[in-house]
């Protein structure tokens, strides 16, 4: 049986359509995957846009209302926004309720937000499912525990896009001693976060 998630915002315009999309695809299909929004609004051409652009696929996607999921099973409801947090605890959800906090594109300074707000997305579920799908017998708030330290967060982001690296490349690009980072590195292992392997 699928796992289910629901992630939230308060327009469904933006932030959770493209988490939605990106979960569905990062999750290999092996999750049910649904996004609302607490004051639906219509989606945001540039969100069509950017799913359109990662080759993410955008018939058929639609503003949906919180209200239409109540009383539905879930293994996670996933905030995106304070709005939608208070929305979702007046609502009658069972799952395990998570709140990230991303700022809305729309009103977001600086260059190319959409896209920005896409990349933080796609890395964070990536964390997720880490967390939740390895095998891991870690629950999520261990799991953000373990890399709560920005170097232990540095060297698990260079690891996802590596896959391998040595001790010296990460002392190299994070700027630390070999005694730091090697003590980074046994908390992760200790964690199940990494193995390693002598050459």
């Amino acid at each position: 049986m699928k796992k289910r998630m629901l992630f939230a915002c308060s327009g469904n315009s933006a932030r959770s359509q493209m988490a939605e999309a990106l979960f569905r695809d990062l999750a290999g299909g092996e999750w049910e995957v649904f996004s609302a929004g607490s004051k639906p609004e219509e989606i945001d051409c540039r969100t069509l846009e950017i799913l359109s652009r990662a080759e993410l696929p955008v018939d058929g996607v639609r503003s949906k209302s919180l209200s239409e999921f109540d009383g539905q099973s879930f293994d996670y409801v996933i905030s995106l926004c304070s709005d939608a947090a208070r929305e979702c605890t007046s609502l009658d959800f069972d799952a395990r309720r998570m709140a990230w906090e991303f700022e809305d594109p729309r009103s977001r300074s600086g260059f190319m937000s959409f896209e920005a707000t896409f990349k933080e997305l796609k890395r964070r579920i990536e964390l997720f499912l880490i967390a939740t799908t390895s095998g891991l017998n870690l629950s999520p708030l261990n799991f953000y525990k373990c890399i709560s330290d920005e170097t232990r967060l540095k060297t698990v982001l260079l690891l996802l896009s590596e896959h391998e690296l040595c001790v010296c490349e990460l002392m190299a690009a994070i700027n630390v001693s070999q005694p730091k980072i090697s003590r980074h590195l046994a908390q992760l292992k200790r964690c199940g976060l990494l193995t390693d392997r002598r050459v």
